[in-house]
């Protein structure tokens, strides 16, 4: 009887180690989840940012006077614009009668609508009619969560260059 009383909480202190290391392991998958998903965040908003810069890109090319023209042009602090043109019906397409210098005001409205569901985004365009070919670069910012390895917003860039 003796030996029996020795053992008696010793299947316990197991128990609780156990229960700690399990522990341990679960904050670890918890911290892995958090990581993964900020990591999917960010590409959400790489991706989606891409696909702006590119619809953009479109839109200048089916209105591809006006683009070499530098109408698209604006600085990343220029203020959205706000009045689409009086051509556009309530359907919200463009129709025959609007003018290239009103289509440019229409796209840009459109877009910059989207460019501000990015967080806190923001967009410049700029044309540059120096060489043989009209090169247009589109940059877009917004702020990306927990970068870097802390909890702080950071900005993040991306840039696409093309030629017309």
């Amino acid at each position: 009887m003796n030996n029996h009383q020795k053992n008696a909480g010793f299947s316990l202190i197991e128990v609780l180690i156990a229960l700690v290391i399990l522990s341990v392991g679960l904050l670890g998958l918890a911290g892995l989840q958090t990581s993964s998903l900020h990591a999917n965040d960010g590409a959400y908003l790489r991706t989606q940012a891409n696909v702006l810069a590119y619809n953009l890109l479109d839109r200048m090319r089916a209105n591809i006077s006006e683009a070499k023209g530098g109408a698209y042009n604006r600085a990343i602090s220029d203020p959205a614009p706000t009045n689409p043109p009086v051509c556009i019906p309530t359907a919200d397409v463009p129709t025959p009668d609007c003018t290239p210098a009103e289509l440019v005001q229409w796209d840009m409205s459109q877009w910059m609508k989207q460019v501000a569901k990015l967080p806190d985004g923001k967009a410049s365009v700029s044309t540059d009619t120096s060489g043989t070919n009209t090169l247009v670069t589109v940059t877009l910012k917004w702020l990306q969560r927990g970068l870097e390895h802390n909890d702080d917003d950071a900005e993040t860039k991306l840039v696409v260059t093309t030629a017309f």
